[in-house]
């Protein structure tokens, strides 16, 4: 006889995973200084390895303040 936990059991909730900060202002990110850049990064991932200008680390808030968006790799 097969017992799942739809037979008596609960299922594990997410309760004991650890909660997920939200991004400060003081966390830093990088960005591209290109004319078309449009993405902050938080690590060096391949939507950040096709840049051909400067890579920058800033603050968060100060790449938002400059109107770039998170990037949908790393985010």
């Amino acid at each position: 006889m097969n017992v799942g936990y739809w037979q008596g059991t609960t299922p594990q909730t997410d309760r004991h995973k650890p909660a997920l900060r939200p991004a400060t202002a003081t966390a830093t990110v990088l960005i591209c200084e290109s004319r078309s850049a449009y993405a902050y990064h938080s690590h060096e991932c391949h939507g950040l390895a096709r840049c051909r200008s400067t890579i920058s680390r800033v603050s968060t808030g100060s790449a938002r303040s400059l109107g770039y968006k998170p990037c949908r790799i790393c985010y």
